[in-house]
């Protein structure tokens, strides 16, 4: 029990004082001021510093004031905080009201006991002493009535009494009376409360009892018995309670209705005062159903059983049944009741009313009219709302008022964020408010009623979206219908509902109902925003079902609203982006969380959005414009509906609201939550509908819009292969088919030239391989190295002008090539080639090439002078497009040479092969566009104009075009080609028709191996853009060859001799082997030109294909990759950029190249039959797609309802989540992360105190004392919002609690946060915590671990949001949490359904061997010999050891042919439920979302989430040694540094994660390279980069021990005399550990 004031509100003492000053000080110091200017502004000083508690500024600026008069009066009195203090201690008549508790005073005692006081009579003696309630207040003669009770008579007695004889009960009698007094049972207020309650139980249990009933005649066993057995009577009430549907399922809503949570709110926001963990995950779902109901399975049981019996009766059945379930929506706003109360500085206590109501929503908007002035400095809330479902109980029984809501919600914080005004759903229909406390100008409440039957309507029209039909989720993650079915799914198979269709005419009805709600109902933001999702959801759907237009039935009015929603998104874009400016990445242009850590949209511009989006596909905005001119031509009648003006309704007439309040229907419906949509709305509300000029806007005014839908599009086509997207696809891949046109090849080369004539090549090439290594390394045969060349040929002089042009700013003696001039030697000694692997490291290369003491030592090893530098001596240059350096090219003309060009001077078999697919490009073009003979005698000869045609994929002519002489134009060039090349050929005019139809007879009759040579030649061109050539086709070209030796001594014997009128000139054509000829003779004269020309042509040095010959056969080749193939890619171009630790979007397409190796492996194995240019082109669209994702699309996406709505663009991209890079991911959860810090900056951080002793102990070490427990019980006072910080970075981070170890000195955070990760994960996998178990598995995953599955009891559950919440820890700290976890651990964590084959082998394989083989049987006996060696009745044993019955009575039943089948299938549930731990995994989800945004794990794969939390379990050498740096003049040369490298190279990998263990406490590295996006200034996370100091302890280096200081991943290294002294000395460290500083 409390007092009747015990939920009075405390009074704000700044405002008093404030008001002290006022009334006492200002009307006296007025008049020191010279103006009114200065009066204003000293006034407003002194008044701003008492609001902030600042009394002595105040008191120094009026001593200021008489500073002239020698001082303030001494009669000035300066209020303080103790004046004020003492003033509300005063018993004054203000300050008694109507309810408020008082204590009567005892009268004075006298010699003859107490004396009577004048005032008095007799009876009020026995009140003297006791406490009382006020009745009513005399203010002018200060006479209070007082009720009391007289216990010891039984009586309530009234009396008046002065004021001078009550006092206000103090803290401690009012804690003895509250445990002292009994409730007063003469109060009618108990009796009413008492009777209220008993009328709600009695309700409640008739409620509960009928609704078992009907469930009990609803079952299947209820059908079979009342067929038999029970008498005609019951069976007809039996059938009566199930035909009663609607007002069953009305019942059985309001019974399942969510109960408030301790905080008064049906959003529960702290994980420690939560009814459920799984109630914290409410906001994050965007779920009507998961909104408004507790225990929502069975109510959506039994919707979706009401949904399958009107859809077996027929279409109209169905929508009759949404119009019973929707009522509320279909005569709407009638039943939703508003009321807008505005917030002054008058204060205002009273309640708001709503009857019938099941919620209200309480919320805050600002008046758009109202003049904006800077936020209030006060610190107490200007607003706070109440409800009367208190925790105590007053003395007249009723209970006290409970504060649900204040507005700002955090008083402590400075921010302005939406999350201070953010919106509350109370289950009750009374609230009370109290405001006017300093409030922000312009501020108004908004109260908005939900009645019962809302929830209902909106949880079936979710679930009727849901139908298993219409969810494209059955093909998520590559896993097929049978995993949803079978994991997902538990409901009765017996209802049929999977096999409903639902038509299209029952989803417009639905999207009708909506629009029409939306568009004449005030809809609360916190409601709206689902409402949109749910509409999205509608129309998505009618898309799918009916892709045509011109067929879609919405009525006028939801078109009008669909339409006008692009109009609001756009104001609603423009405004929220108005102050964001746009940034550079390497992955493009952005805004926002786009490009930077802050700029995030609203929640409600996120579902706005998605509306917008698929309305935009439903209707064109023509259509729009045409129905919504015409629905402006209604009647006025109609019209005034469409401006929604209120109606008078008996639940209207019945609020109760305060004075000063109004009740409105048609208001901007916008909170201070999301306050930038106001405007837009306000124009809506005073608007019959919108015009065409309102809404319709141009495609360049919607720019992002259109592009976010086309990126949908793409998106939506390449997850699930949705035909309608396949042409917005197509031209993204001409788009992206761009980026591989332009060969790349010169700039990931680097020549080096000043290299000693005497130095030893091969030394230098192995030096530069392991200099490289680190940084990503060398390409295959990445180091050339030159070679002495022999005399060729000399060229004539017409050659010798060519190649003498070709070279840019040549002089005239410069040479053209390794065979240039005469024959002569030249001497490239001093020079070497690399290829490196990827343009973007090229930098870092060079400057690790020029610092590198090991390549100096290599190149000058008698060099003893320190300072020595290879810039200097070594000279590194780039090659330009031409393939010029900046330094001698004729170590580079010799590297061209050796690409093309074999030993013997012939060209290598890959170039004759790039060379024939040349070729025969332009003769397969030709055929293509003509019918005629392209052949002369038996060879395919091709004519200048033939050549120079300028169609797509005809490469001949582009090759041509290279090839040439700068001042050589490409005819002049195909005319010396077939001048000396060609074939000379003579025909007649008179013959010439003749001969073209002779020729096409020969083609036909006479040469049938033409025909199949064409059509292979255009497969392999069209599939694969040239390979090599096999060996038929290579017999056929020298057979070729040797007809062409004897072309020109051939006649035409076989034609009649007719007399000729007119002789053509002989013309000319190309055979292949005269082209072949040509290219040989060129590559001797100029090679660069032939390579240069090759590149140009879509070659790279290699001779693989970059690029394709046309976007037809791009889009072919587009054409044959799969979901799975694309996730495979992006698990190489994953492993790549770590590899080479930069970002995917630096990666260059022409830089992917899959090897032989690679692709045998099973990762990789369904791309083994892709062509490499596919490959490529494929990474160039997913790297345009993924540039777009982090830059612009992934920040637009409401993320929330990826689980709960199929359809959502949030589905689609978790559906699409594994053809996104990694780094993609990071990047964006790194900047949402950072953008949702919420720790004040100055706040000092949550500390928890270890003591490393207590966990010594051996194996009777007791849970309370592991690091794990230690800091669940010291973290669990801190509120959650303490630990959200931004994720780590620079030399001291910021983490989200720091940790002190007794007995140890740490410097820094790091170091001893590092060894808590670290012991909390040995905690974790500790059998005796309970949380998790060493699976049954073998081979690779043995050793890991899944969570123990059973029934969730509390304390397993408060370790398991504990451990979600070192999740979100561990992802803000970039430090990995070291378990070993089976990938079906981080399969539940992210959402995605287990597969029964796959994830039950790797997980179990007993269990899934035993099932395959009873699948698998075919007689008794067989059945019977298995089920011995097993089981001996249908139980299973679970992973736990337990034995459980899988069947009715199953420890009675044998396994036998019969039952065997439903045996194996229930075995396998039961093992795929224990797997699951579905309430687990809710627990972990619900305490990482008290750390992070839960919605972003729906973006990771379990492989990716592993590698985020956890780490890599393999330490990769090259990457520590790239971030690896030596203090005290230490250098990598230096013969104790390679002992130690060369010693870490012979670790397992065990051994290397002891060693991080030892250097920093961790026995994992992050893999996240904090400069992966290029910029040099980018810091490193701690622990990078390892630092390697030398050891300054005396006595001998062999005897001295390593050192670490974890602190700072510091390693003391002595000098030790061998490589076997190092391996001791650190397998010593690494296994005892016993260095002092460790920690």
């Amino acid at each position: 029990m409390d007092d009747m004031d015990s939920d009075e509100p405390d009074e704000d003492h700044y405002a008093l004082l404030v008001k002290a000053w006022e009334q006492k000080v200002f009307p006296v110091i007025r008049r020191r001021f010279r103006n009114e200017s200065e009066r204003k502004d000293g006034l407003e000083q002194i008044k701003g510093a008492l609001q902030l508690g600042m009394i002595d500024i105040a008191r120094q600026t009026v001593e200021f004031l008489y500073e002239e008069n020698g001082g303030m009066p001494r009669d000035l009195h300066l209020p303080s905080f103790d004046d004020i203090k003492d003033d509300l201690a005063k018993f004054t008549i203000e300050r008694v009201h109507k309810g408020k508790g008082v204590v009567i005073k005892a009268p004075v005692k006298g010699t003859t006991g107490h004396v009577l006081p004048k005032f008095a009579v007799r009876g009020m003696l026995k009140t003297f002493g006791l406490q009382g309630t006020v009745l009513n207040v005399d203010s002018s003669n200060e006479l209070v009535q007082v009720e009391t009770y007289l216990r010891s008579e039984g009586l309530l007695v009234r009396y008046w009494y002065p004021l001078e004889m009550l006092e206000k009960p103090g803290q401690g009698h009012q804690r003895q009376i509250m445990w002292q007094q009994v409730l007063d049972t003469c109060n009618v207020h108990i009796h009413r409360s008492l009777l209220r309650a008993e009328a709600l139980l009695a309700r409640m249990y008739c409620r509960t009892a009928y609704l078992a009933l009907v469930d009990c005649c609803n079952s299947p066993a209820m059908e079979i018995v009342c067929s038999t057995q029970i008498g005609s009577g019951m069976a007809v009430s039996a059938a009566l309670l199930q035909e009663l549907d609607v007002e069953n399922l009305k019942l059985l809503s309001n019974e399942l209705l969510c109960q408030p949570e301790v905080n008064g709110d049906i959003i529960s926001t702290s994980i420690m005062s939560s009814n459920s963990p799984e109630n914290c995950l409410k906001a994050n779902q965007c779920s009507f159903t998961q909104l408004f109901y507790g225990n929502n399975e069975r109510l959506v049981n039994e919707l979706q059983i009401a949904i399958a019996r009107a859809a077996t009766q027929g279409e109209d059945y169905l929508i009759e049944l949404t119009n019973q379930l929707c009522v509320c929506l279909q005569i709407a706003p009638e039943m939703f009741c508003a009321i807008d109360i505005p917030v002054t500085e008058v204060k205002l206590q009273s309640d708001v009313y709503f009857p019938e109501s099941a919620f209200v929503v309480v919320s805050c908007s600002e008046d758009p009219k109202a003049t904006k002035k800077a936020t209030s400095p006060y610190k107490a809330p200007w607003t706070k709302v109440f409800t009367y479902r208190g925790h105590r109980i007053k003395r007249n029984g009723e209970s006290s008022k409970q504060e649900v809501l204040c507005y700002p919600r955090d008083t402590t914080s400075t921010s302005n964020s939406n999350d201070q005004y953010m919106s509350v759903i109370v289950p009750c229909d009374r609230v009370h408010v109290h405001s006017g406390v300093s409030p922000t100008p312009g501020i108004i409440l908004n109260f908005h009623s939900l009645p019962a039957q809302y929830s209902l309507a909106m949880t079936y029209m979710e679930t009727l979206v849901k139908q298993g039909k219409l969810n494209p989720m059955d093909e998520i993650h590559g896993g097929g219908s049978t995993e949803t079915s079978a994991v997902s799914h538990d409901m009765d198979m017996s209802r049929n509902f999977e096999a409903v269709t639902i038509t299209a005419p029952v989803i417009q009805h639905i999207a009708d109902l909506l629009c029409g709600y939306l568009w004449r109902t005030d809809v609360p933001v916190i409601l709206k925003e689902n409402v949109f999702h749910l509409l999205a959801q509608c129309l998505k759907i009618l898309t799918n079902l009916m892709p045509n237009d011109d067929t879609f039935n919405l009525s006028s009015a939801s078109i009008a609203l669909l339409s006008h929603l692009q109009t609001e998104v756009k104001c609603l874009y423009d405004k929220e982006t108005a102050n964001w400016t746009s940034s550079n990445s390497v992955s493009g242009t952005g805004i926002g969380l786009g490009a930077g850590d802050s700029g995030r949209f609203s929640s409600y511009f996120h579902s706005l959005l998605e509306a917008s989006i698929a309305a935009s596909t439903v209707t064109a905005l023509a259509t729009a414009t045409k129905l919504v001119a015409g629905a402006s031509q209604t009647s006025p009648k109609k019209k005034a509906k469409l401006r929604r003006t209120p109606k008078t309704s008996e639940s209207e007439s019945n609020v109760s609201k305060p004075a000063g309040a109004t009740t409105v229907q048609s208001r901007s419906s916008t909170d201070a939550a999301s306050a930038s949509a106001a405007s837009v709305k306000s124009e809506k509300s005073g608007s019959t509908s919108p015009s065409n000029e309102s809404y319709v806007s141009t495609k360049e005014e919607m720019l992002w819009f259109h592009r976010a839908r086309t990126m949908t599009q793409i998106l939506s086509y390449l997850s699930s292969r949705d035909k309608k997207d396949e042409q917005v696809l197509y031209e993204a891949i001409k788009d992206a088919l761009t980026l591989l046109n332009e060969p790349t090849t010169h700039s990931r080369l680097l020549v080096l030239s000043g290299l000693p004539a005497t130095v030893n090549l091969e030394q230098v090439k192995k030096t530069l391989i392991i200099v490289c290594s680190p940084l990503g390394g060398l390409a295959t045969d990445g180091v050339f190295l030159p070679e002495q060349q022999e005399s060729v040929k000399p060229l004539d002089q017409e050659e010798q002008a060519a190649v003498s042009e070709a070279r840019p700013g040549a002089g005239a003696g410069a040479g053209a090539g390794p065979g240039a001039g005469a024959a002569a030697e030249t001497s490239v000694k001093g020079h070497l080639i690399i290829e490196v692997r990827s343009k973007a490291i090229l930098p870092q290369i060079q400057k690790a090439l020029h610092k590198s003491p090991r390549l100096l030592e290599c190149i000058l090893p008698d060099s003893k002078d320190e300072g020595t530098a290879l810039e200097g001596v070594l000279t590194i240059s780039t090659v330009n497009r031409h393939l010029f350096s900046d330094d001698d090219n004729d170590i580079l003309e010799q590297f061209l040479f050796s690409k093309v060009v074999t030993k013997y001077n012939s060209l290598k078999e890959g170039v004759v092969s790039v060379l024939t697919d040349i070729f025969h490009s332009c003769y397969i073009v030709d055929s293509h566009l003509s019918s005629a003979d392209t052949e002369d005698y038996g060879l395919i000869s091709l004519s200048k104009e033939q050549i120079l045609a300028h169609l797509p994929g005809n490469i001949l002519f582009t090759f041509f075009n290279h090839v040439r002489a700068p001042k050589k134009s490409v005819g002049e060039q195909v005319s010396y080609t077939l001048r000396h090349y060609g074939l000379t050929t003579k025909l007649d005019d008179s013959k010439a028709d003749q001969s073209t139809s002779q020729h096409s007879d020969k083609k036909a009759a006479t040469k049938p191996q033409k025909k199949s040579f064409k059509s292979a030649s255009k497969e392999k061109l069209s599939a694969s853009g040239g390979t090599k050539m096999n060996t038929k086709e290579k017999s056929k070209t020298k057979e070729s060859a040797e007809k062409s030796k004897g072309a020109k001594s051939l006649d035409d014997g076989n034609h009649p001799k007719t007399k000729k009128k007119y002789v053509k000139e002989p013309e000319n054509a190309l055979t292949l082997s005269g082209f072949l000829k040509y290219a040989t003779d060129k590559v001797k004269q100029d090679v660069r030109s032939v390579v240069n020309a090759l590149l140009s042509c879509g070659y790279d040095l290699n001779l693989q294909r970059f690029t394709s010959t046309s976007e037809e056969s791009a889009v072919g080749m587009m054409s044959q990759w799969t979901h799975p193939m694309d996730c495979a890619l992006v698990h190489y171009v994953n492993n790549l950029s770590r590899h080479l630790a930069i970002s995917p979007a630096r990666i260059h397409p022409h830089e992917i190249s899959v090897s032989q190796e690679e692709l045998s492996s099973s990762v990789y194995k369904c791309l083994q039959d892709i062509a490499a240019e596919s490959i490529r082109l494929r990474f160039a669209l997913l790297q345009s797609l993924n540039n777009s994702l982090e830059t612009f699309f992934l920040p637009l996406v409401d993320l929330r309802p990826a689980n709960t709505l199929s359809w959502s663009t949030a589905a689609l991209l978790s559906r699409a989540r594994g053809i996104i890079f990694e780094s993609t991911k990071n990047t964006f959860v790194n900047r949402v992360l950072n953008s949702t810090d919420k720790r004040i900056s100055d706040a000092a951080a949550p500390e928890i105190v270890l003591d490393p002793l207590e966990a010594i102990g051996g194996d009777k070490k007791t849970l309370d004392k592991t690091a794990f427990c230690q800091a669940l019980l010291q973290l669990q006072g801190f509120a959650s919002s303490q630990f959200c910080v931004k994720i780590a970075s620079g030399g001291d981070p910021v983490y989200p609690f720091n940790v002190r170890l007794i007995g140890e000195e740490v410097l820094g955070t790091s170091g001893s946060f590092r060894e808590f990760l670290s012991h909390v994960a040995s905690d974790v996998e500790m059998p005796s915590l309970g949380l998790t178990m060493l699976c049954p598995s073998t081979g690779s995953n043995r050793g890991k671990h899944i969570l123990i599955p059973g029934p969730l009891v509390f304390p397993v559950e408060r370790m398991l949001v504990f451990l979600g919440q070192l999740f979100g820890v561990v992802i803000r700290s970039d430090i990995p949490l070291g378990l070993e976890l089976l990938s079906v651990f981080w399969k539940n964590l992210v959402n995605i359904p287990l597969n029964p084959s796959t994830d039950l082998q790797d997980a179990d394989p007993i269990t899934y061997n035993f099932i395959k083989k009873l699948e698998m049987v075919e007689s008794e006996a067989e059945v019977t010999k298995l089920c011995s060696e097993y089981s001996k009745g249908c139980v299973g044993t679970s992973l736990t050891g337990e034995e459980i019955e899988l069947l009715p009575n199953g420890a009675n039943i044998s396994i036998s042919w019969e039952n065997h089948g439903q045996y194996t299938k229930a075995l396998r549930k039961f093992r795929l439920q224990e797997l699951q731990c579905t309430k687990h995994f809710k627990a972990i989800q619900a305490g990482m979302a008290s750390i992070m945004p839960i919605q972003l794990i729906n973006l990771f794969t379990p492989h990716d989430m592993d590698i985020r939390v956890c780490g890599l379990p393999e330490i990769n050498l090259d990457f520590l040694k790239a971030h690896t740096m030596y203090q005290s003049k230490l250098s990598e040369t230096e013969e104790h540094i390679e002992y130690f490298w060369t010693a870490l190279e012979s670790f397992t990998q065990e051994e290397l994660g002891r060693f991080i263990k030892f250097s920093c406490n961790q026995e994992r590295i992050a893999q996240t390279c904090p400069c992966s996006d290029g910029s040099i200034d980018t810091a490193h996370v701690p622990p990078y980069p390892m630092k390697i100091a030398p050891d300054h302890s005396e006595g001998n280096a062999d005897s001295r021990l390593i050192r670490a200081e974890t602190c700072m991943f510091m390693v003391k290294l002595p000098k030790y005399s061998s490589l076997e002294v190092m391996q001791s000395k650190l397998r010593l460290a690494i296994n005892c550990r016993d260095d002092p500083l460790s920690g």
